[in-house]
């Protein structure tokens, strides 16, 4: 989901209560965004479909086998947050245990000048998406 113009989205994960190791904690490589990011063959950072997908896969992992970091969970307490950029490489971990939960609040922030101004709606002294709503 990036953006059309690079390092102008962050993410959060706000854990609405403690995390549990065995709960499939998000996981992240410190500093991967600082690896050069996935282009697809027109160039562009949106991987458009499952060829790409692999492609962009499998060119994450020779990056990362020549990254010093490895991966780390976040294993954050009730009221904690991540925050990240665009790039940093990140996911959940495998679950261990189903009886766990692992409940929090995903968000995403785009820079307002990524949204054309007709797809934008004002509010106060900021913006919301204008979009459909999504069949549930």
């Amino acid at each position: 989901m990036p953006p059309p113009a690079g390092n102008t989205l962050i993410a959060t994960s706000i854990c609405l209560e403690d995390v549990h190791p065995e709960a499939g904690p998000v996981q992240y490589v410190p500093r991967s965004h600082t690896l050069p990011p996935y282009r697809n063959p027109d160039g562009g950072r949106h991987v458009r479909s499952p060829f790409d997908q692999v492609e962009a896969d499998m060119q994450m992992e020779m990056k990362l086998a020549q990254h010093p970091e490895v991966a780390e969970p976040f294993l954050g307490k009730a009221g904690d947050v991540l925050i990240w950029h665009e790039e940093l490489v990140h996911g959940g971990s495998p679950i261990i245990d189903m009886t766990r939960t692992r409940m929090s609040l995903v968000t995403h922030y785009w820079g307002h000048s990524c949204i054309p101004v007709d797809s934008r709606l004002s509010h106060g002294d900021g913006w919301y998406l204008r979009r459909e709503q999504q069949a549930v």
